[in-house]
């Protein structure tokens, strides 16, 4: 399976709203499950807040790589987020995120 089977317009959000990593995981599961490719969009940004009680995907150069592994998921897909201005993800290195995955 290549990236670009499962990046597609439709999960790609170039200038996103969220300021925080709360809102930056809504507006990603957002995009996921208006795109379809999610059964159950609350339970899995369950699994994915369960996944960062463990350690931030917040890798830090400004960059969230937020996922999880879960029966809440259709199809598999990535969905893209930019964040022009930044946004506070609790990343490693403590400096504003970017890009989200």
């Amino acid at each position: 399976m290549r990236i670009s089977d499962l990046l597609k317009k439709d999960t790609i959000v170039l200038n996103m709203k969220a300021t925080d990593k709360s809102s930056a995981i809504d507006e990603l599961v957002g995009k996921l499950d208006r795109a379809g490719k999610l059964a159950d969009a609350t339970e899995y940004k369950k699994a994915i807040l369960a996944r960062e009680e463990q350690s931030t995907t917040g890798l830090g150069d400004g960059i969230a790589i937020p996922h999880a592994k879960s029966e809440a998921v259709k199809t598999p897909a990535i969905a893209f987020g930019r964040s022009e201005g930044g946004l506070d993800y609790e990343a490693l290195d403590g400096q504003p995120t970017i890009c989200s995955l």
